[in-house]
């Protein structure tokens, strides 16, 4: 018989060991067959089963009275009616894990994007560094972190962090972690709406004791990548017992470099309609007669534009720098783009310039894959057993945990306009470099090679001469294949005018020197007298391109009416990086605990077997962040902008704010709205010296600019939790089943957080970076509870045992914003029912359904009210290529109806809003302000947890568990970006119906003013699926030996994930997750082992399955030429024709060119990872040796624009990320 349970554990091992690469998966169109893997890994000694014991060996009897996360009633074994997952640390180890944000992250139960220490700049709840946990991907400030059965406080730095941060637990020192899948606020309080994790240290220390553990990864060189190394101490006596540990651990960063799949460059990542993927891109083939690029353009660097000297018609100067370069006119500067044109002045049939040079992407893989990140921690506990009756007991705890982090993300962009006056400016006669910029745009027009690129038409009948960033568009309008330069002595009427622009391209006189500024809606038509002067009449007074006219040397003629004879300066636009700038941000949280308490037993009314607990904690987290960075505002001065403006450097509103020369102090309209430090020391920033140009990071060409312009921002935040809790346990009478167990009990809490910013990060002041007010505030919270556990039956047929819990929570909270003094108040009831069923001993049926409640937290209500500027559209203004002749073109439009009814419900007018027709311009800004902080006016969430669920215990060692869980939260709280709220009210509500559209604030000229952000309640979500268990133990003699085997199998198949909205109306909106990044439809861990005496093997399998983007966010086929989107709304051009919007990729050229269309990847290859140990465990030591990733499997791949990841790598999803690794783990008692 046992050998015969050996080979069906080995039976249904097999699929999990063979299935490497022969899975077929296929897209959602059926145009993609990939090789997959299939199935899975566990860090998990999972126990969902009806003995939820520690070791799969280990029998009821030797089990002692315990509490069991999930219930403060004691009971004699580990039975749990909710579904409860066990972590144990030895299982852990045996798959190379011991810290906590790994384990927990990795876990079938963690779903969503979970926060680890892959996420390099970005701005997160908790600040830099900091690793949280979300449960059923409902978020980390909906998961209970619990430590020994006492709610962990937040901890972390900048902003306001609401959660506890996972490295900060002592990885080597806990035990195991009781993972309770259900919602638990009944039992545990707010927060515990999508689970609670309990973090249970080890407490078993019985003298001296040193571990050691140390990983390597197979990619790096050297030993000891990650290491940690722990001691312990324990003492016990007849009345008392203290035990001790110490944790140190350092993890080294790894850089992007450190491995070879993010080691180069991000690509283009897509697949064709036959399923082939293609990751060269020929989009710059197309557009820019470049050779095919291998890495992904994804930003400027090194490199100057000249907004105000336009070439070729129309289109700014791009200049490259490049020591000893003299072609172009430009000495020193490579024309990298004129007119649409990118100039072959070298004549080898490829232009001198390719972006390939000026790219960042590929040039940073300095940047941080993983953050460094050292720890450490310290805990101590006791316990002193007092003489006499009662057994009263005093208890202590302390906890103090440490980490430090550094991390550097990329490059972080520099253009600021440089005026035209600057003593640097190249254009300007009076810089030492002067380059006489308008003779060489004019002798550039003048060359007849010039003309000819400007008028050749490449291989996809396109004319080079045009604006090729609109691919084909100039403002909206079609620029035709025979755009040319025509014959000034034309005889042209004006509808040849007219026709010339949008039909047949833009033309220009090469003997006038004239240049084309404008829409064609801006121009009097009713004087064309060219000769001379294209559009000689012509009187422009407003703005082009965004650029003030006065500012940019334009004059009533557009353009002054010779050329030749301008010797003045233009400003110029620069796109550099500057080493230390803004990149590098470290850390430095601590966070100490301290429990005291009082146990014992009582008799109360002749009930002698009642029990108490009274105790108090507290704990203090502090947290610091520093960066160096850019101050904007020093640049301003440094440049010659006066720093009061109220717009950065970088915005085409700055031109009205110009100095007569850099760092002229005496000038600054308003000096009290300036940082004194601003004006004192000013060094005037040579922005074009050579030292800036050397790739795509450069430096400063002086000491004194940097110690100027560079400053340090520090930013604190402290945040303490006291807690005073007691509470009664013991028995209130007997039933058939047994002893009715019940729990009384109080608990008050009081939260508070100071999160106070320096100046830099208060006012925003370094280049490009939000305001972070940083947050100040209080939470009190006073709750009572109760529990009861009844055996109804015992020990009958089909009813071996029936028992029924049940718990009940109320909740009074008061959270004040200590900024503002402003209060909210919300209190409520929680409760749950738990119904466990036996009708044989060896099956399990259990039920659970209660309610949780979340308060809105210090995050939500105390954030500090700050404003800074985004990006986002205001869907009422006028689209400039909406304008015609006339003015607004109706026959052009294109919104949605749906959206010009919102915007004249909100008392503006979409045909004309932000459109000035006397003056001829279009308001194109997209800068919008954004007003956010907390709120005192939000609800309470509220959600019901359902769950049902059954285990049976096959004869000889088989147990098969599941367990269906459905979670449903009302009233979710949301924080939406300003875009989000412009497109719910405007976008997806008919009527003028979103809750939103209040916060869309409109100055009086119609045009936003603000939008109010911040946070609201808004949706409903729900998680729903079904957490599936299987165990199998044997043992079997080989050779005279005895062998002990097993499997695990955790798994978790996704059900639902869905986001639900319903406006003011009662429309309902459902937006599903489920299959998605993140949200994968099948996860599983199974762990395989095989024992002999002291030796244990095991074999560790995770599965992850395939994912994908919603269809609706999935990218239409087209081809780096453009495909004709004909679902779309055509223009009709003047000769009748229609002409469609076109669909753009970057690696096929489609069918027309022979080759097929493409779109970017929209999904998430399955991922299977194997993990292999061999662990000897002596009476006194411990040895383990171990591989994780045991065939260097490559992470899957994704296109960066639709799923988050570095160089095609996805972040936060849980795949392996880092490849092989070996670990070691020693441990010795003394």
């Amino acid at each position: 018989m046992k050998n015969r349970n050996f080979l069906l554990t080995a039976f249904l091992a097999v699929p999990f060991f063979l299935t490497s690469d022969n899975v077929i998966e296929t897209d959602d169109d059926s145009v993609s067959s990939e090789s997959e893997e299939v199935v899975a890994e566990q860090t998990v000694a999972e126990s969902s089963d009806s003995d939820a014991s520690l070791s799969i060996f280990e029998s009821e009897s030797s089990v002692e009275e315990v509490v069991v996360t999930g219930s403060r009633i004691k009971r004699s074994t580990f039975d749990s009616i909710a579904p409860l997952q066990i972590i144990t640390g030895d299982v852990s180890r045996e798959v190379g894990l011991i810290d906590p944000a790994d384990i927990l992250q990795d876990s079938t139960m963690a779903t969503g994007q979970q926060i680890d220490q892959t996420f390099q700049g970005f701005v997160l709840d908790n600040g830099p560094g900091a690793s949280t946990l979300s449960l059923r991907g409902l978020g980390s400030g909906r998961t209970l972190l619990l430590m020994n059965g006492r709610r962990i406080g937040p901890a972390g730095v900048e902003g306001a962090p609401s959660s506890p941060d996972l490295n900060l637990l002592p990885g080597s020192l806990i035990e195991r972690y009781d993972v309770l899948l259900d919602g638990a606020s009944s039992v545990y309080g707010s927060d515990a709406v999508g689970g609670v994790t309990n973090v249970i240290l080890r407490s078993d220390f019985d003298g001296f004791e040193a571990e050691l553990y140390t990983k390597d990864s197979y990619h790096q060189p050297g030993l000891g990548d990650d290491m940690t190394f722990n001691m312990t101490y324990g003492y016990n006596s007849d009345r008392w017992f203290v035990g001790m540990g110490y944790e140190k651990s350092v993890n080294p960063e790894v850089k992007l470099r450190d491995r070879p799949w993010t080691a180069d460059c991000e690509v283009d990542y897509e697949i064709t309609e036959d399923g082939e993927i293609r990751t060269i891109n020929q989009e710059v083939v197309v557009d820019y007669g470049f050779l095919p690029m291998d890495c992904k353009f994804t930003g400027y660097g090194g490199q100057v534009v000249t907004p105000g000297l336009r070439g070729g018609g129309f289109g700014p100067l791009y200049l490259t720098y490049k020591d000893g370069y003299d072609l172009g006119g430009f000495p020193n500067w490579m024309i990298e783009e004129i007119g649409g044109v990118y100039p072959d002045f070298i004549g080898d049939g490829q232009p001198d310039s390719n972006f390939a040079e000026i790219n960042t992407n590929g040039k940073d893989n300095f940047s941080s894959l993983s953050s460094e990140l050292d720890t450490q921690a310290f805990m101590a506990f006791g316990e002193y057993n007092f003489e006499g009756e009662g057994n009263h007991t005093f208890f202590f705890e302390a906890n103090y945990g440490q980490r430090e982090t550094y991390s550097i993300s990329g490059v972080a962009s520099v253009s600021p306009y440089v005026p035209a006056n600057h003593p640097s400016n190249i254009c300007n006669p009076d810089s030492e470099n002067y380059i006489d910029c308008w003779a060489a745009i004019e002798a550039l027009h003048l060359d007849p090679a010039y003309q000819a690129q400007y008028n050749a038409v490449d291989a996809f009948g396109n004319t080079v001469g045009y604006d090729s960033s609109n691919r084909g568009f100039f403002n909206g309008y079609l620029l035709g294949p025979d755009s040319v330069w025509f014959d000034p002595t034309q005889a042209l009427t004006i509808g040849d005018a007219y026709g010339l622009y949008i039909g047949e391209g833009i033309g220009y006189v090469p003997t006038a020197h004239n240049y084309y500024c404008g829409l064609p809606g801006f121009i009097a038509y009713t004087d064309f007298a060219f000769g001379e002067y294209f559009l000689d009449d012509y009187s422009h007074t407003g703005s082009v391109y965004g650029y003030p006219i006065g500012s940019m040397g334009y004059g009533d003629d557009c353009y002054p009416k010779t050329v030749g004879e301008r010797t003045d300066s233009v400003p110029l636009k620069p796109y550099i990086g500057i080493l230390g700038d803004r990149t590098e941000v470290v850390t430095d949280v601590e966070q100490v605990r301290l429990v005291l308490g009082m146990k014992g037993d009582l008799t109360i009314d002749g009930y002698e077997d009642w029990s108490y607990e009274v105790s108090a904690y507290r704990t203090e987290s502090s947290g610091v962040s520093s960066r160096a960075g850019l101050r904007t505002d020093k640049l301003s001065l440094a440049l010659g902008w006066d720093p009061s403006a109220p717009v950065p450097a970088n915005n085409g509103d700055i031109f009205d704010y110009a100095l007569s020369a850099p760092c002229a102090v005496d000038e600054i309209a308003d000096s009290s709205a300036v940082e004194s430090d601003v004006m004192d020391g000013c060094v005037p920033f040579d922005i074009f010296s050579p030292t800036l140009y050397q790739g795509i990071i450069g430096d400063f060409g002086t000491q004194a600019e940097r110690d100027y312009l560079i400053d340090q921002s520090v930013f604190t935040t402290d945040i303490d939790q006291t807690v005073l809790s007691g509470y009664l346990t013991g028995t209130i009478g007997e039933v058939q089943g047994g002893t009715v167990g019940a729990v009384i009990g109080a608990e008050m809490r009081q939260d508070e957080i100071v999160s106070i910013p320096d100046t830099i990060r208060d006012s925003g002041l370094f280049y490009n970076f939000a305001p972070n007010g940083g947050a100040f505030g209080t939470q009190n919270i006073n709750e009572g509870f109760a529990e009861i556990a009844i055996p109804l039956l015992a020990g009958l047929k089909y009813a071996q045992e029936l028992n029924i819990e049940a718990s009940l929570r109320y909740t009074d909270i008061e959270t004040e914003n200590n900024y503002t003094g402003a209060k909210q108040n919300s209190n409520g009831s929680t409760h749950s029912i738990k119904i466990g069923y036996r009708p044989i001993n060896d099956l399990l049926i259990r039920a659970t359904k209660g309610t949780s409640y979340r308060a809105p937290n210090l995050r939500e209500v105390a954030l500090r009210n700050e404003s800074g500027f985004t990006s986002a559209l205001d869907p009422c203004k006028v689209p400039s290529a909406y304008i015609g002749a006339g003015g607004y073109d109706p026959s052009l439009e294109e919104r949605e109806e749906i959206v010009l009814d919102n915007c004249r419900a909100a008392g503006v007018d979409p045909t004309s809003l932000g459109y000035d027709a006397e003056a001829g311009t279009v308001n194109t800004s997209t800068s919008v302000e954004v007003v956010t902080g907390g709120q005192t006016n939000l609800e309470a969430e509220e959600s019901t947890s359902t769950t049902f669920g059954l285990v049976y215990d096959i004869p000889n060692g088989h147990t098969i568990g599941a367990s269906w869980y459905d979670i449903v939260v009302e009233n979710a709280i949301i924080e939406p970006s300003a875009a989000y709220i412009i497109y719910d009210c405007y976008y997806e509500n008919p009527g003028y119906t979103s809750q939103f559209c209040g916060n869309v604030v409109r100055a009086d000229t119609g045009l936003i003013d603000y939008v109010s952000g911040g946070f609201a309640n808004r949706d409903r979500e729900t998680a729903r699926g079904i957490d599936l268990n299987y165990r199998a133990t044997t043992s079997f003699e080989f050779r005279d030996r005895l062998y002990n085997a097993g499997m695990d199998i955790t798994a978790n198949k996704m059900i639902e994930r869905t986001l639900t909205s319903t406006n003011s109306v009662g429309e309902i909106d459902t937006e599903h997750y489920e299959g998605e990044p993140g949200y994968p439809e099948w996860t599983a861990f199974v762990r395989n082992y095989i024992s002999y005496g002291d030796w244990n093997a095991t074999w560790q399998i995770s599965f992850k399955s395939r994912v994908d983007q919603d269809p609706e966010a999935l990218d239409e086929w087209g081809s780096a030429v453009g495909e004709d989107d004909l679902t779309a709304t055509p223009v009709e051009n003047l000769d009748g024709s229609l002409t469609y919007p076109k669909i753009y990729a970057d690696t096929c050229y489609g069918p027309d060119y022979g080759d097929s269309l493409c779109r970017d990847v929209g999904f998430i290859k399955s991922q299977i990872i194997h993990n292999l140990s061999l662990y000897y465990r002596a009476d006194t030591y411990t040895v383990g040796f171990g591989v994780r990733n045991v065939f260097d499997k490559a992470p899957p791949r994704v296109d960066g624009t639709e799923i988050q990841s570095y160089s095609n790598v996805p972040i936060g999803y849980g795949y392996s990320i880092f490849g092989r690794e070996y670990f070691l783990n020693i441990s010795k008692q003394f």
